[in-house]
């Protein structure tokens, strides 16, 4: 697909994983393309190549405002947490400046996919969290340990504090 943004041509293919309940999505700049290949034959004739219709919704992505936006590295898994709590915000900008020893974010979980916690159906509650030194080994794992067992994570262990999280990147929104 071609796409005119600003005038300046860009070039995005999209890849539908095979057949889904939902459709499937990808990125450009600030928005997020929804799309979906459906057959569209007409009544009582057979499907052919030609009968297929993309359905495509364009919408921006919305702005996140009030807090920063920092992304973790879990041995090669990355996730995304959007923190408002401003001791937390503090905190973090001091392990980045080499200040802190409290390296590990321990936040509370919450079912549901946000925009910037792609892939996981999963995020991080903005103001419940904390970066600390030390935490019981429970709540220690990766982003697809989570996911591979949600309602587990959630309901019983109800915090993500993973050790070997390392901050690589901290986007300010305030």
């Amino acid at each position: 697909m071609e796409i005119t943004f600003r005038e300046s041509p860009f070039t995005k293919v999209l890849t539908q994983p095979g057949l889904t309940k939902e459709p499937a999505t990808a990125e450009f700049n600030q928005y997020e393309i929804a799309f979906d290949v459906l057959p569209y034959p007409e009544v009582e004739k057979q499907i052919q190549k030609s009968d297929y219709r993309l359905e495509m919704t364009v919408s921006k992505k919305p702005a996140l405002s009030g807090g920063v936006l920092v992304v973790f590295d879990v041995v090669g898994e990355s996730y995304s947490v959007f923190i408002t709590n401003k001791e937390t915000i503090s905190e973090v900008f001091a392990v980045q400046r080499g200040e802190s020893q409290a390296t590990i974010p321990s936040g509370r979980l919450v079912k549901g996919a946000v925009p910037y916690n792609k892939p996981w159906s999963w995020h991080v509650d903005p103001e419940d969290i904390q970066m600390a030194e030390i935490t019981i080994e429970l709540c220690d794992g990766t982003p697809s340990h989570v996911e591979a067992d949600l309602d587990y994570w959630v309901n019983t262990v109800q915090r993500f504090c993973p050790w070997r999280a390392r901050i690589t990147k901290i986007d300010d929104f305030r």
